[in-house]
Order: C-alpha cells, then structure tokens, then sequence
C-alpha cells in the first residue's frame, strides 16, 4: 500500500511539474506574439499607416480584447482553451477548430508515415550498430547517423523533390490525396527523426547486451540467437 501511495504521489508531482512548465510555455509564446512587430488590428482592416481610422481600429480592438492588460488577455485565452473553445480566426474568419480538424487527419496520415520511414531506419540501424559494436557495421550505422544529423530536413526535402519529382517525375511536388503525395514528406520526417533514434536505441542495446545476466548466459555457452 505504501508503495502505491509513492508511486502516486510521484505521478501527481509529476503532472503538477508537467501543468506548470505548460502553462509557463504559453504564457511566454503569448507575450512573444504580442511583442512581435506588426498590428493584427491593421492587418484585419487593410489600414495603411498614413490613413487614420482611429475610431474603426478601437472598435475592433475592443470587439477581440486586444484593448485589455496583457494578464487579463491571457487568463481569458487560457480559461477558453481550458474549455475547449479556441476561438475565431482573425484572418479567415473561422472558428480555429474547425481549421485544425479539417487538416487534422492528413496530419496524422503524415505522422504515421514518418514514425513508419523512421522504425524501418532506425531499429535495423541500431540493433547492427549494438550486435557489431565497434566492427565495420558499427561503424557504417554510426556514419549514416552522423550524416542524417547533418543535413537539415528542409534541404533534404528540397532534394528529394528535386531527384524524385523534377528529375525522375516519379512522385508529385506538391498536394494531397493519394498515398504518393505522402511519400516525400514522410521520408523527409522520418531521415530527419532517424539520426537520434539509432543512437539511443544502440546505446541501449549495448547497455543490456553488457549486462550481468547476458554475461552470465553468455559464460554458459548460449549463443545470441538462443536469448
């Protein structure tokens, strides 16, 4: 029982630490918005700087609650999403729900494919690297790793259309809607993801590979294909 209340006594200090660091984090990436230049307010209206519209930029100001202290903006955004409520956008005058969940299964679509280029890359990587370590396998994963930590994906994307669609015209540009419109972006995701995953899953590899009870079946004569 006592190990129970521990254990959830950890998982409470835990979600506390993780609603605090979330709350901070949007707290911070509301004040950089409002920081950044440019008037949102302008950009609804059109207004060019010369042209005073004093009275229309106030009324739309105060219609948003962009006339409010920046405390009091942000208690109001937070309690709307807190409700689930994300508001209006500005631009396209949409609630912004709807725009995410509109976009929301291609979005996964593409996240599936990128967790599937990076398991086919990274375990085979990864166990080679453990099981040959420091041997000219090892040294092979180590050395593909290395290169895709090097390339920034964006670079890599503009490669992949440039050989692929340009070049070869076997894959389109740009689009969506069929499972060949989800190949370049997944492979870009998945090569850029890759790099760190091979290492992590080798080191690991390595560290259970060296321990005692591996060792010991080792010393009584199995093999590694008898673990």
């Amino acid at each position: 029982m006592g190990d129970i209340r521990k254990v959830l006594a950890i998982i409470g200090s835990r979600m506390i630490q993780l609603v605090i660091m979330v709350l901070l984090l949007s707290f911070v990436t509301f004040l950089l918005m409002k920081v950044t230049p440019g008037d949102p307010i302008r950009a609804i209206l059109k207004v060019d700087d010369v042209i005073s519209t004093t009275v229309e930029e106030e009324r739309v100001r105060k219609e948003y609650g962009f006339d409010q202290p920046i405390l009091q903006q942000y208690s109001q955004w937070i309690w709307n999403v807190v409700q689930l409520d994300l508001g209006e956008s500005i631009i396209a005058k949409r609630p912004v729900q709807d725009m995410i969940m509109t976009r929301l299964p291609a979005t996964i679509a593409l996240s599936a494919g990128g967790l599937l280029v990076l398991f086919l890359i990274s375990v085979p990587l990864g166990i080679v690297g453990a099981v040959y370590e420091n041997k000219w396998p090892d040294y092979l994963s180590r050395w593909i790793a290395l290169v895709g930590a090097s390339i920034p994906s964006f670079w890599l994307g503009l490669l992949l259309i440039y050989f692929f669609s340009l070049k070869l015209n076997l894959l389109p540009v740009m689009g969506k809607g069929s499972l060949a419109h989800f190949i370049l972006p997944s492979v870009t995701l998945g090569v850029a993801m890759a790099p760190m995953y091979i290492r992590l899953l080798r080191e690991r590899l390595i560290s259970t590979l060296q321990s005692s009870y591996i060792e010991a079946a080792k010393a009584r004569g199995l093999g590694m294909n008898e673990f």
